[in-house]
Parts: structure tokens; sequence; C-alpha cells
């Protein structure tokens, strides 16, 4: 192997140094990035390798450290799932990922609304019966249409053990999507109005037979005025 890779690999494991901040950047965002795809064990076999890594050729060992200290990292780690057990799991990622479900289900209906050429937020009734076939075509499960945390079990150990990772691209993420939602919504009615009026003139060449003149009223007929007996 070339002198240059090796001295290059040899200053990843220089604590500190540019290139072993670049590489630990550049690992919490491939763990940011398994735990957003919901592949959680990827993201705890990353993490595990790089703390395997860092222990056998760099100054920093996390294993002899928690070896040396094994009730203050039994309680940290006992603090540390308790906090996303019980705080960060039911109380932020929770009701966002909800919200986001929500998001997707309002998609889906916008997206019916709009094939149907209507611009409502409500569902006509008498379409009521296409788009409950519409959400079923969908995947849409149609007796629970909120999630069920029971179904989501394996994102719960995911979000409880690894939420560091999860809450960072969370509180990231989330604000800047609901600030585009909002505009989204405050703005796509003015833009579909604009966008029909400037289109206006361009139904007319779909019109498949011409406008029927209406037959003009007949007048109205006037009394006949009798006319004086002779005397």
């Amino acid at each position: 192997m070339p002198e240059w890779i090796l001295a290059g690999l040899a200053a990843i494991f220089v604590l500190n140094s540019p290139a072993c901040l670049l590489f630990l950047l550049g690992i919490v965002l491939l763990v940011i990035y398994e735990v957003d795809k919901e592949n959680g064990d990827w993201a705890a076999g990353i993490l595990f390798v790089t703390a395997l890594a860092f222990a056998k050729w760099s100054d920093f060992n996390v294993f002899a450290l928690i070896w040396a200290h094994p009730f203050y990292s039994l309680l940290g780690f006992v603090a540390y799932l308790l906090f996303g057990t019980f705080v960060y799991t039911p109380f932020i990622k929770w009701p966002l990922y909800v919200i986001d479900r929500l998001h997707d289900h309002i998609d889906l209906k916008n997206r019916f609304l709009l094939e149907h050429n209507i611009y409502d937020n409500a569902v006509p009734l008498e379409l009521r019966g296409e788009y409950v076939k519409f959400l079923g075509r969908n995947g849409v499960d149609l007796k629970n249409l909120e999630p069920k945390i029971a179904r989501h079990w394996r994102h719960f150990v995911r979000w409880s053990t690894l939420w560091p990772f999860s809450g960072f691209w969370t509180l990231l993420r989330d604000p800047i999507n609901k600030l585009c939602r909002v505009a989204y919504e405050y703005l796509r009615a003015g833009m579909d109005r604009r966008a029909r009026r400037i289109f206006a003139g361009q139904y007319s060449d779909l019109e498949t037979t011409n406008a029927t003149t209406p037959a003009p009223t007949p007048p109205t007929p006037v009394a006949e005025v009798a006319a004086p007996k002779g005397k």
C-alpha cells in the first residue's frame, strides 16, 4: 500500500487532528443517515466498529474507560436509556412521527382531489366511495388511519437507543419541513388561481361541441281589439 495512504490512515487516529475530526464527522453523518433510513442495526454496527478502531489505533479506548469506571459507566448508560425511552421517544419523536404520517395522508387526499379537479379540502359526498377505494389501493389501513406504537416496535427501540443521532436530524429537519409546508399551504390556492387565469383561453380549444345560440324569444301576442258593430 502506498505510503501516503498509510500516512492518511494514521492521521485519522491522531486525536483532534483535522483528519480525525473530518473522519468522525463523516461517521456521525453516516449514522444519522442510517437511523433516518430505519437501519438501526447498521447504525449501531458502524458505531461499534469505529469504537474498536479507535481503541486499537488511537490513544482513546472507550472500552478501557468503561472497564476502569464500571459504576459511573453503568449509571451513565442507564440515564442515557431512560432519557431516550421515557422522554425523547414518547414526547418528542413519536408526536413528530405521527404528524409526518398525517401530512402523508393529507398529501394523498390532495392528490385524489386534484385528479378530480376539485380545489377544496373536503372530499365531496358523491366521491367518498371512490376515495375509500383510492386509499385502499395506496396501502392505507382504513380501520387504523393513525399509527399505533405496537406496530412500530423497531422504531421505538431505534429511537430510544440512538436518540442523539435521531434527535439531531429530527430537530434540524422538522422545522424546515414545517416552514415549507406552511408556506406551501398559504401560497397554493393563490398560485393555482393565477395558473388557471393564465391558461383560461386554452380551454376553449378542448370543447368538442359548439355552444348553441338560444332561439329568440317570440314576441308576446297583442290581444285583438274587437271591431265595433255596425249600427
